[in-house]
């Protein structure tokens, strides 16, 4: 087990047990997940220094400011979550897409995890629209 997968775990469930949700409740929980992730997050430059790996801080920036952006938007409308949950996922779907942070080589590599290249195939004639809009083209 690698020290940033041991920091997150740690923290997270000392801060889920003991310290936020009996005190704070629902807000304890998303708390002690955001403060594992964080010290995981600190965790990770040194590890992948070790094993050779170069963290692309410019594309790891973007991937994690367009949620959080749409979310802080999101939040100070008040928005429900039922009604939030949907445009947050299509927003940044939207922006990954525009933004080329997810390519359509990405899209087809999990499709095809997913399903077989014929069922890929047959699927992209239905869904091309959806695509080239995602797409911009």
């Amino acid at each position: 087990m690698s020290i940033a997968i041991a920091a997150h775990i740690f923290t997270k469930v000392l801060a889920y047990l003991a310290l936020l949700v009996p005190f704070l409740g629902e807000l304890g929980v998303a708390a002690s997940y955001s403060i594992g992730f964080l010290i995981a997050l600190t965790a990770i430059p040194p590890s992948a220094l070790k094993i050779g790996y170069r963290v692309n801080w410019l594309e790891t920036i973007k991937i994690l400011a367009i949620p959080t952006s749409l979310t802080i938007v999101l939040f100070f409308f008040n928005s429900p979550w039922v009604l939030a949950l949907p445009i947050l996922l299509l927003s940044s779907l939207l922006a990954y897409t525009r933004l080329r942070i997810v390519t359509k080589s990405d899209l087809l590599e999990v499709s095809q995890a997913f399903l077989s290249k014929e069922s890929v195939s047959r699927m992209y004639s239905y869904t091309r629209p959806l695509i080239r809009l995602m797409y911009g083209e």
